[in-house]
């Protein structure tokens, strides 16, 4: 599965809320989508939070180089 958006987002504590502008799926536009987050160093972690998409937690890792 493959799940792609862009917009503005917005930093809280232990989650980032995603304001979905674009999407590959165009029924999320317009929406938030909030996402847990953690960053050890140059390591940057996005988690899926419930309700879960397809089913089950998903992660993206980003590491800095």
């Amino acid at each position: 599965n493959f799940l792609a958006y862009a917009g503005r987002y917005e930093l809280h504590d232990g989650y980032v809320l995603h304001h979905v502008e674009t999407s590959i799926f165009t029924n999320l536009i317009g929406t938030t989508l909030k996402r847990g987050f953690q960053l050890q160093g140059d390591t940057l972690t996005i988690t899926t939070l419930p309700p879960y998409l397809w089913g089950a937690q998903r992660k993206l890792v980003w590491k800095r180089t």
